[in-house]
């Protein structure tokens, strides 16, 4: 493949440049010989605050991955605009969304990998909405909408998705606890992560399950910085499993 997308999410605290030869997606380009294009943004989640970017009441939202391929698959960036006047100045560390959007030819795409961590969880969004099945501020919702305008728009490029790798949940004090047993409101990391192997089924896009085939709670804590953010060692276990999901993998497969 020559030339491939990976969008994984990454939380600000702990991000890695974009030109540091240990983040994942330039780890994944070395692995394949494929040009990858980084659209990791840190704050990111899978699903949306609201179908609307509101930039004075979610700046965030714009990395979510129901506006990134709206984005993507209609060429407008205007929310990045948006995002880019309510900051005046992007802070050092996180790359200018519109450039690097709107520098990616589409119609060369071979390949899009989709990875968001467990920030969904964390951050208590609802897994789906029962009455609308399409709700992008559901974690499903933004997952089934974004891949069927992808599927639409761009048929020729294979698409990839990376469940989240484990992170621990936080209680009041600080302190970590087994994502299968907190909660925040709405549902465990696991349920999140088993819900978008089945929507990548359905949807008949590649699954690669990170949560328990790459990094999972018994060994979490060799490959996280602290709960959530992958150190070297586990960025470099996700880039394995990715490219060999390219490599072994041509067509839609579940890992």
């Amino acid at each position: 493949f020559s030339n491939c997308i990976a969008a994984d999410s990454d939380s600000n605290r702990n991000w890695v440049s974009l030109d540091s030869d240990t983040n994942v997606c330039n780890m994944v380009a070395k692995l394949t010989d494929a040009n990858v294009y980084n659209c990791s943004f840190p704050s990111s989640t899978l699903s949306a605050h609201d179908a609307t970017y509101n930039a004075s009441a979610y700046l965030f939202d714009a990395f979510s991955f129901y506006h990134v391929t709206k984005a993507l698959c209609t060429g407008d960036m205007t929310i990045y605009d948006e995002f880019k006047n309510a900051l005046s100045v992007i802070p050092e560390g996180i790359p200018d969304p519109h450039e690097i959007l709107s520098g990616i030819d589409m119609n060369k795409i071979d390949i899009i990998a989709i990875m968001y961590d467990g920030m969904d969880y964390l951050d208590a969004r609802r897994v789906n909405d029962d009455e609308d099945p399409m709700n992008v501020s559901t974690y499903l919702g933004s997952f089934n909408t974004a891949i069927d305008m992808l599927q639409e728009t761009y048929p020729h490029i294979r698409i990839i998705v990376m469940s989240p790798t484990y992170c621990f949940g936080v209680l009041s004090d600080g302190s970590y606890i087994s994502s299968d047993i907190q909660s925040y409101g709405n549902e465990f990391l696991s349920t999140f992560s088993i819900k978008l192997s089945e929507a990548s089924y359905q949807q008949s896009v590649s699954f690669v399950d990170n949560l328990y085939g790459t990094i999972h709670e018994n060994i979490a804590k060799d490959y996280l910085l602290n709960n959530l953010h992958l150190n070297e060692d586990g960025r470099r276990l996700v880039a394995e499993r990715l490219a060999d999901a390219i490599n072994k993998y041509p067509t839609p497969h579940i890992q």
